[in-house]
């Protein structure tokens, strides 16, 4: 596994000019884990949803062409990630929430507010308070991406001396 993952390193399907990244796994509605998924895993998939894609039979007159490719783009790039195995945040059940399961979840919440690499200090400093947080409110079973963004919250406002 490599030590410094690049969240937003783009990888090119080779269809027009569509990239996935593993930042746009992590901040899916549902998001997705990216671990276990290095450059060279990122690369097989990349390719396969570029060869899925080339499937699809488009109607490059029809209006509605972009927003169909973007469609199907979207809905292969999740097919192809859930066939060579990788999993929705939602889906783990665990007994104890760990601190670098949910630092890329931290990560790409924050990442859309500032850059990555404040993002990824921040975390850094608030990963095992946000777990502990999530342990200790939410229903281990059924936690989720919205359990995760109320702990940040909660962590960050007790940190900076914020009552609630």
């Amino acid at each position: 596994m490599e030590k410094n993952i690049d969240y937003n390193k783009e990888f090119p399907i080779g269809f027009q000019n569509f990239t996935i990244s593993r930042s746009d796994y992590e901040s899916m509605p549902d998001p997705m884990k990216t671990d276990g998924f290095d450059d060279e895993k990122m690369k097989e998939l990349a390719k396969t949803i570029g060869v899925e894609l080339k499937k699809w039979n488009f109607d490059k007159e029809s209006e509605y062409y972009e927003d169909e490719v973007e469609g199907a783009f979207w809905r292969e790039m999740e097919e192809c990630a859930v066939a060579m195995g990788m999993t929705y945040y939602e889906d783990e059940v665990d007994e104890e929430i760990k601190p670098m399961e949910i630092k890329p979840m931290i990560v790409s919440r924050l990442a859309t507010i500032m850059e990555t690499s404040d993002a990824e200090a921040i975390a850094d400093v608030i990963s095992l308070d946000v777990a502990q947080d999530v342990s200790e409110t939410a229903d281990q079973q059924n936690w989720n991406s919205a359990d995760v963004d109320i702990a940040i919250v909660r962590v960050l406002k007790k940190k900076l001396g914020i009552e609630e």
